[in-house]
């Protein structure tokens, strides 16, 4: 076993620049060991920067509202239902009113509108089978077929979940016990939802019940990718709005794991769930366990980075194989997305350099060593990415807000 001298970690003057050493390092530690391993082998005057149990969050506000438990019901790992879901969702923006009534002013809510259950449902064989009404739930099975499922581990994905108490268990085990009407879905009293907390409802439901390990979430992901794809808007701007409440929605709920954070992140990303624009922003805006300066932050900024740059680099080669082979039309196709791709990758730079900047003016009166970090960050990445980006920092005092304002960021672009 290895040994050291704590001592220049413990007693009341700890070097700052020593403390966020050990904090850091601890925290990468606790990606391949566990907790209590931790805490069980290191002397007691260390636990203090143990960084937190990675335990999922509990007290949020969306899972204090009861509509939670049968988002929690309706999200499982095994046979996923999305009508069921796309349904609730529906449910809650329509309202309680209007679910009680569906026939009155028409099932879409307003005139033009389809709803999304509806739309998925378009395209399926006609002995598929909707709930009583055209309510738009798809019909539910026996009961006694219901009471079987949850006997199954990864059937919902809710009897082994970290972190549920017996409230919470019970709750669910109920919601999946018994088939809920569509009126039955809300509270009778219950105003519609905004788009953006419907979605962070089954969000934060999803990552509830995939929170047992990262597979369990995929599985999760994977079964139920077609309701974001129907949940999110059309309009580019709201559709940004709504990949930035993805990202608050998985930092709120790991915030006391940083590496839960990242994967999870990357798993979104992956899926095409989250643009690198939307995620570089969001990201650097957290303010739990560590903020800017975790290592969840940092990896996910140089994660989304590597993605942009891959994907104008993958541009670079269609056009050249398209030149090689005399294709002018080919040619003229992938030269567009080339220069989509470039100025994608430009925008994504854009807000990374952007948030750390506006982090380093958040810690103008608080804190000297954090500032200090924000201008290495800045460094780093600049030197790290140059070669891709040298437009944008040869004129990132124009380019980037808040730059021209502060010489010692401008000194930093210009190493």
């Amino acid at each position: 076993a290895y040994k050291t001298d704590w001592s220049r970690f413990t007693g009341g003057a700890v070097d700052p620049h020593a403390e966020r050493l050990v904090r850091r390092t601890l925290d990468r530690l606790q990606r391949l060991s566990f907790h209590q391993n931790l805490l069980h082998r290191l002397p007691e005057s260390v636990h203090v920067y143990v960084p937190p149990e990675p335990t999922p969050g509990t007290g949020l506000p969306v899972q204090k509202r009861p509509e939670y438990n049968k988002m929690l019901g309706l999200v499982k790992i095994k046979d996923a239902d999305e009508d069921k879901v796309l349904a609730l969702c529906e449910t809650l923006q329509r309202g309680a009113a209007e679910a009680a009534a569906p026939g009155e002013g028409g099932e879409a809510g307003e005139a033009g509108e389809e709803p999304a259950a509806k739309k998925r449902r378009a395209g399926e064989a006609p002995g598929d089978e909707v709930g009583p009404g055209g309510s738009g739930v798809a019909a539910v099975k026996p009961k006694e077929e219901q009471k079987e499922e949850p006997k199954d581990d990864d059937s919902g994905g809710v009897v082994a979940v970290v972190g549920t108490d017996s409230a919470t268990a019970a709750a669910v085990a109920a919601a999946l016990a018994e088939p809920a009407a569509e009126e039955d879905m809300v509270a009778k009293d219950a105003t519609p939802w905004s788009l953006l907390d419907v979605v962070a409802l089954f969000v934060t439901a999803m990552l509830q019940n995939g929170s047992k390990t990262p597979t369990h979430l995929s599985k999760l992901l994977d079964g139920y990718r077609n309701v974001f794809t129907l949940l999110k808007p059309d309009d580019e701007e709201q559709a940004y709005d709504f990949e930035k409440v993805l990202v608050r929605c998985v930092v709120d709920f790991w915030r006391s794991s940083s590496q839960r954070v990242e994967i999870t992140v990357d798993a979104f990303l992956q899926r095409g769930l989250l643009t690198c624009r939307s995620a570089a922003e969001s990201i650097l805006a957290t303010r739990g366990f560590q903020g800017c300066d975790s290592l969840a932050v940092w990896n996910v900024i140089n994660a989304v980075a590597r993605k942009s740059l891959e994907q104008s680099q993958l541009a670079r080669v269609e056009l050249a194989m398209a030149k090689k082979l005399g294709k002018p039309e080919a040619s003229d196709r992938c030269k567009a997305e080339l220069d989509r791709a470039v100025q994608q990758s430009a925008e994504v730079f854009t807000i990374v350099f952007t948030g750390l900047v506006r982090n380093f003016k958040d810690a103008e009166h608080a804190d000297d060593t954090m500032r200090k970090v924000m201008l290495q960050r800045i460094l780093a990445l600049g030197r790290k990415y140059q070669a891709f980006i040298k437009p944008l920092i040869d004129a990132a005092e124009s380019r980037i807000p808040g730059v021209a304002q502060r010489p010692e960021i401008v000194e930093v672009f210009r190493l």
